[in-house]
């Protein structure tokens, strides 16, 4: 926890230095996301991966890539390709890892770049949130970092653009398949007719989530391993929701009103009050365990939608002390997270 504490505090003090030079504001952003892009890099392949779980397995999946037996595992083929190629290059696992970070911190990168008015901020939540657990659940956090490139073609409503990068997304893992419903909502004018129609999706969804546990079974057993018919509802359930639920009050508080968030921070604000709902679900108890994991993708845009909110805050006095509220706040909830402990 502490390594990861000094290297948030060193990405803040590039980022004051930076501000400090006399540089116009497109090269401080350019100039700081590139730096921060290395140091990600670095944190992001460089650490001690042993009390990390999932790697061994993702290592030994690589090293056995020519074997006719790993076509037994069942993993999705986009990455069989990406690991077929990579061994072909080297048989070092270490450009499993490279590859894998390159794309993910990429696709981040270039989505702050194009959407947050405050990168420091993103960059700063993403490694209080995301960024621990792409560590080593590296196939759903390389997906959704690819679903944040088709964020373009929801907003100029290019369906086909939106599907191919989607599928690709799913063809790393089949979670992204939650993503394609976005394309639909971001269609819908948020108002009382919108959140009445989410509550009752949610409702719906919630009551039929065991018949269609059921249903896929057929189709894939993989299923089985996201359920528990014994899982009841957790308080913990209470603790995610509560995060996006604060991004939402700060948003509705910030743009005064919802007529004023457009454009793409629209589509943050929907994927937050989808993510508050997958959040939510587990409190009152489902068999299905992958909540936790599918509500990433929505709750990803926190760190989009956070900084554009407080941007438009006219108030700076207030802007000044929202600022170390909400991150002390991460700094809590990154905390938390850190349960293996992060060294080089």
């Amino acid at each position: 926890m502490e390594v990861l504490l000094f290297n948030i505090l060193i990405i803040l003090i590039y980022s004051l230095i930076i501000n400090l030079a006399s540089l116009n504001k497109s090269t401080e952003r350019f100039l700081f996301l590139t730096i921060v892009f290395f140091h990600l890099m670095f944190l992001h392949t460089f650490f001690d991966s042993t009390p990390f779980p999932d790697l061994d397995n993702y290592y030994s999946y690589f090293n056995s890539i020519l074997d006719f037996n790993v076509d037994d595992v069942n993993l999705e083929v986009g990455w069989n390709i990406l690991n077929r190629i990579l061994y072909g290059i080297s048989n070092n696992n270490f450009i499993l890892l490279f590859v894998v970070s390159l794309i993910m911190i990429s696709c981040y990168i270039i989505a702050i770049n194009r959407y947050s008015a405050i990168p420091w901020v993103s960059i700063f939540l993403l490694l209080c949130t995301v960024f621990y657990d792409s560590l080593f659940v590296l196939r759903q956090h390389l997906a959704i970092a690819i679903c944040l490139l088709s964020i373009p073609y929801i907003i100029e409503r290019k369906p086909i653009k939106f599907l191919l990068v989607t599928l690709m997304a799913i063809s790393f893992h089949i979670s992204a398949l939650i993503w394609i419903p976005l394309y639909t909502l971001y269609s819908l004018e948020i108002n009382r007719r919108f959140v009445f129609l989410l509550i009752c999706l949610s409702g719906l969804f919630f009551f039929s989530i065991e018949i269609i546990l059921k249903n896929l079974i057929f189709l894939t057993t993989n299923i089985l391993a996201y359920t528990d018919a014994e899982n009841q509802g957790s308080i913990n359930a209470l603790k995610g929701s509560a995060v996006v639920l604060s991004t939402l009050f700060l948003s509705l508080y910030c743009f005064e009103k919802v007529d004023k968030i457009t454009g793409y921070n629209k589509l943050f604000f929907q994927l937050s009050m989808v993510a508050f709902i997958l959040n939510f679900i587990p409190f009152f108890g489902t068999s299905f365990t992958l909540f936790s994991r599918l509500h990433l993708y929505y709750s990803i845009s926190g760190i989009f939608l956070i900084p554009n909110a407080l941007a438009v805050i006219n108030n700076k006095i207030l802007f000044y002390i929202l600022i170390p509220i909400i991150c002390v706040c991460y700094l809590f909830l990154l905390n938390s997270t850190v349960q293996y402990g992060y060294g080089f």
